[in-house]
């Protein structure tokens, strides 16, 4: 009988190491499958981190796009401005050289219609002192003739 309590504790033995073996490859495979349940959890993460992290790259990207267009746009703008500005200075200018030009046309043909003024004022000066001289000396003609005239009377 102890033999047979022998067999019996051998197959006890047996049994209870058949059964913690079996329990170690439950638990091998429990950890196995919590292991690679984890790593699809990881990878997923890791898979929505890096569409997260494109997604807020593009979203950088396009605001940058964006401000950078922003900027040109307001460059193209300050550059009409400055050109308008510009323009318009230089249409002033000219205008105010045209002005110039006038009033010196102007005082160019003043100054000769005083010039012709003047001379034909000389001219009616002389024809009236030649004229003025023509009548005393037929005037002081008369009167020498009418002098000698009365000396000879």
């Amino acid at each position: 009988m102890p033999r047979d309590a022998a067999l019996r504790e051998e197959r006890l033995q047996k049994k209870a190491q058949a059964q913690r073996s079996n329990a170690f490859a439950r638990e091998e495979v429990l950890l196995r499958t919590r292991s690679e349940a984890e790593q699809r959890n990881l990878t997923r993460e890791r898979a929505y981190i890096d569409a997260e992290l494109k997604q807020k790259q593009m979203e950088i990207s396009a605001a940058n796009e964006i401000e950078k267009q922003r900027i040109e746009a307001d460059m193209r703008t300050q550059i009409s401005h400055i050109e308008a500005t510009e323009r318009r200075e230089a249409e002033f200018v000219l205008e105010r050289a045209k002005e110039r030009e006038f009033v010196a046309q102007e005082m160019q043909s003043r100054l000769q219609l005083e010039k012709e003024l003047a001379e034909e004022r000389q001219k009616n000066l002389r024809l009236e002192y030649e004229a003025k001289t023509r009548r005393l000396e037929w005037e002081l003609r008369e009167k020498s003739s009418k002098v000698a005239h009365n000396q000879r009377v």
